[in-house]
């Protein structure tokens, strides 16, 4: 099997503290479940993949070159009572995913448009589309660093990925940019992670938090006397309502937008 450049693909715990996916999906199918069926390219874990399957009425085809993940996939199928995904071991980079052309409502491409060859896998999820079909593509920013997720020499810029989407033959393409929108990063799941991370037992959350991965906020507050370290090493304040300053770490939303085979121009 030809494997993709490296993901950086952080453990699974650590990965759905990134983002809620139910929500992701929701957005990107347009508010209401997708009537067909849907094709994933690099399942992974599973998270967009369970998502994906609740809210459409076809089938969920989740490929990944991972034989450990697929079957990681299955199971949680099951354990969920989860019944609409077909989980398949594929090389899709190199073999082409398998399904019949035009045959598919939604394809999604998560963080994978690092590859070699990236118009040729969008191109190949053009043609299982059906006319009127969508794409929704995410992948992690470049304009910073980021505690996982692959180098940032080969990630591509927004605009990159929009012209790929573009040479693959895609029309109305958008960005789906959530920054001026509640963050869908859960607050209580980054304080797990900070907990798992350091060891630190588990105690009473502040009602002020910030999560701050450089420092700098920190020590400004505690410089002024505004905050001071808990026993949970978290940044405590007096102020009544909860303030979660949540690190972006990197997932950029480039697009979601309906996609239009020539003949539905």
């Amino acid at each position: 099997m030809a494997k993709a450049r490296e993901s950086g693909m952080p453990d699974e715990a650590y990965w759905e503290t990134f983002f809620d996916a139910d929500c992701l999906i929701e957005r990107f199918f347009g508010g209401a479940d997708c009537s067909g069926h849907v094709v994933e390219f690099g399942s992974g874990y599973g998270a967009f993949t369970l998502a994906a399957a609740r809210r459409t009425t076809g089938t969920v085809f989740a490929l990944d070159i991972e034989p450990s993940l697929i079957a990681h996939v299955q199971q949680r199928a099951t354990a969920q009572g989860v019944t609409n995904i077909q989980a398949s071991v594929r090389d899709f980079v190199a073999e082409g995913i398998g399904l019949a052309s035009a045959t598919q409502t939604h394809a999604m491409i998560y963080n994978l448009l690092h590859l070699e060859e990236p118009v040729t896998l969008l191109a190949e999820a053009y043609r299982v589309l059906r006319p009127g079909g969508r794409l929704s593509v995410i992948h992690w920013r470049r304009d910073i660093p980021t505690p996982r997720g692959p180098s940032l020499a080969i990630r591509p810029s927004p605009q990159q990925c929009k012209e790929w989407i573009a040479a693959a033959g895609y029309v109305h393409i958008e960005d789906v940019d959530r920054y001026d929108e509640p963050s869908v990063f859960a607050p209580e799941n980054l304080l797990r992670e900070a907990r798992r991370q350091k060891a630190i037992p588990a105690g009473a959350i502040p009602r002020i938090c910030v999560l701050d991965p450089d420092g700098d906020i920190v020590r400004y507050l505690r410089a002024t006397g505004q905050a001071s370290l808990t026993p949970q090493a978290l940044i405590h304040a007096t102020a009544r309502r909860w303030l979660a300053l949540c690190y972006n770490f990197g997932m950029k939303l480039v697009g979601a937008k309906q996609v239009l085979h020539d003949d539905e121009m």
